[in-house]
């Protein structure tokens, strides 16, 4: 089944291939040839090419981090055994104060939020927002449910204080709304323009014309990739996506981070170029060469399967 690769098997570790196996490449040296042996797959006769020698670091290098899994085994244990009873007490009680004193925590008050939460706090996950404003936590007055922040932070709410949203004075948001239709109105003028131009350009104008004449600046840029670094992301996808231009120009509109409407004129594609330096293919043929192991080592295991009679022992305890 390696025949296509004359018998190189890739990569191998230990226990693939059974113990026949693992203890005769044990016994050779690099460029050694075996006798031949017997495994489950058949008669085979085995050369070392090359090792890679497993960095088991010792007890004493290791003996820090044993330490810290150790005593963080013990606060995971810890850990869910609080929740889980945080959990269950908060489900009974009327408020925060028995499960508090029960398990000798603290009760904490955070800013007020709103139902799309906040930008700090506990109130940046969304599920907090959402038990917080809940029928059974905002209108029943209930306890949530325990609601796991991290891995090491879990939290149990309740509504102290409702606050109702209010209308706000015209006077206050006045200047705000003055400058939120300005925008809006430069934004629709900006987009109409462009399409004005655009269609100047599809009848015949110049682009250099129509720059001058608008105050406009060009910038043109040739033989143009995907991940051009000082190009605008916005201008490079819409550029990737238009139309092949054929004998006239493509055009359309690209909206920049700052709000700014660009014309995107496209005169040329042109195909890529594959390129990879020597360590990249060198890496990229031995991942191939040992992913085709693995598969035909799969079809040779099924082929065995279709043909022969396969016990199959389930251990049922």
């Amino acid at each position: 089944m390696t025949a296509e690769n004359g018998g190189d098997l890739g990569a191998v570790e230990p226990g693939f291939f059974g113990d026949e196996f693992d203890n005769t490449v044990a016994g050779l040296g690099i460029g050694e040839v075996s006798e031949p042996i017997e495994t489950d797959f058949g008669v085979q006769i085995l050369k070392v090419t090359s090792r890679n020698e497993a960095d088991v670091p010792s007890l004493n290098e290791m003996s820090a981090d044993i330490e810290a899994a150790l005593k963080q085994n013990e606060v995971d244990s810890l850990f869910l055994e609080q929740t889980r009873q945080l959990a269950d007490i908060s489900f009974e009680a009327s408020d925060l104060v028995q499960p508090a004193e029960q398990l000798g925590l603290n009760i904490m008050t955070s800013e007020p939020f709103g139902r799309n939460g906040a930008d700090s706090g506990i109130a940046t996950d969304a599920r907090v927002s959402v038990a917080a404003f809940s029928d059974d936590v905002l209108n029943l007055g209930a306890n949530s449910e325990l609601i796991e922040i991290t891995p090491e932070q879990a939290v149990v709410l309740r509504v102290k204080e409702h606050k109702k949203p209010e209308l706000i004075p015209l006077a206050d948001v006045k200047d705000a709304i003055t400058e939120t239709l300005k925008d809006a109105g430069a934004v629709e003028q900006l987009a109409a323009s462009s399409k004005q131009l655009i269609a100047k350009l599809q009848s015949g104008s110049s682009l250099k014309v129509l720059a001058d004449e608008q105050k406009l600046e060009v910038v043109e840029s040739l033989k143009t990739n995907r991940n051009k670094a000082d190009a605008p992301v916005q201008l490079l996808q819409k550029a990737f996506k238009m139309p092949h231009p054929g004998k006239n120009v493509s055009y359309d509109t690209a909206i920049l981070p700052n709000g700014d409407y660009a014309i995107v004129a496209l005169s040329a594609i042109y195909p890529g170029e594959a390129s990879a330096n020597p360590e990249q293919l060198k890496g990229l043929g031995q991942f191939i060469a040992t992913s085709n192991g693995r598969v035909m080592f799969d079809e040779y295991l099924a082929s065995l399967k279709e043909r022969g009679k396969v016990n199959i022992l389930l251990n049922n305890e």
